[in-house]
C-alpha cells in the first residue's frame, strides 16, 4: 500500500535524521498539529522538527520514533509509539538535563495519493515528559 511505504520512508528518516529527507515525505499542502499548535507548510514543518532535534539540533539529541503499533482508517494511519530520546538543548523554556525521555505517543497520519504526507498529528501527555525532565 502506498500510505504504508510513506509511512515507512517518514518513519526512517526521522530517525535517520535526514531533514531533506523528512521534508520530501510532506506534499507541499502538508499540516502538522504539535502540542496544540498548527504547522503549515514545508519551512515551519522544518523548523519544528529541527526544534525538537529530527536534524541532530535541537532540544533532543538522539531521538528516535519506534512504532509499536499500525492501524488502519478509511482515511489515515494510526501509529502508536514511542518517542526517545536525550534532553541535551532547551524545550518549552526547560535547559537541557541531560536526562532520557520515553513517551508514548499516538499519532494520525493522512496521505495524498502519492504517499505523501497531507497531515501528521502525534498526540502525547506533556506531562509525562516535562515529569521525566524534572526528576
Amino acid at each position: 500500500m502506498v500510505w504504508d511505504r510513506g509511512l515507512n520512508n517518514h518513519l526512517q528518516a526521522e530517525n535517520d535524521h535526514a531533514m531533506n529527507a523528512i521534508l520530501d515525505t510532506f506534499a507541499g499542502n502538508a499540516v502538522m498539529v504539535f502540542a496544540g499548535r498548527q504547522y503549515t507548510g514545508r519551512d515551519t514543518i522544518a523548523r519544528l522538527h529541527e526544534d525538537l532535534g529530527f536534524g541532530d539540533r535541537g532540544a533532543f539529541s538522539q531521538i528516535e520514533v519506534v512504532e509499536v503499533r499500525r492501524h488502519y482508517g478509511d482515511d489515515a494511519i494510526i501509529s502508536e509509539q514511542r518517542l526517545r530520546g536525550l534532553h541535551t538543548g532547551t524545550f518549552e523554556g526547560i535547559e537541557a538535563t541531560g536526562k532520557a525521555v520515553d513517551v508514548p505517543v499516538c499519532t494520525v497520519y493522512e496521505f495524498d495519493d502519492e504517499g505523501r504526507l497531507l497531515a501528521e498529528r502525534p498526540y502525547f501527555d506533556r506531562r509525562i515528559l516535562i515529569r521525566q525532565l524534572q526528576e
